[in-house]
């Protein structure tokens, strides 16, 4: 099939905006959001991905794909959120995690909820 000369002339000068957009729909971060900001958030991510994944073609001499890079970047930070996971964790009775400040103190800071309130408060204050 013959292409239109209007493609082939489009195809030949694509470049800046086009191309980022472009390789931004490739691999773009699908999670929606309720926030009116989400998508702000999700598009700069993926700026600072197409960015980072151009100028390291141009720096690195190992040629990656975007994929790769994608799958890099997302194992990295998997392995430091296990490295965080690995922590000994400290719950309250209600199962809410106690700031370190409290937990060094040597007395022990349980959450409870005050009467028939929704609040919590620590059962050691008065």
């Amino acid at each position: 099939m013959v292409q239109p000369e209007l493609i082939n002339t489009y195809n030949k000068g694509m470049g800046g905006v086009d191309l980022h957009d472009w390789l931004i729909g490739k691999y773009g971060i699908a999670i929606r959001g309720k926030k009116w900001y989400w998508c702000l958030l999700t598009r700069m991510i993926d700026m600072t991905i197409i960015n980072s994944w151009l100028l390291h073609r141009l720096v690195s001499d190992e040629p990656i794909t975007l994929l790769e890079f994608h799958r890099q970047i997302a194992v990295s930070y998997l392995k430091a959120a296990a490295v965080n996971r690995e922590k000994p964790r400290f719950t309250s009775s209600l199962g809410l995690p106690t700031p370190w400040s409290l937990r060094r103190d040597g007395v022990q800071h349980f959450i409870t909820r005050i009467g028939d309130s929704k609040r919590l408060r620590c059962q050691l204050v008065g």
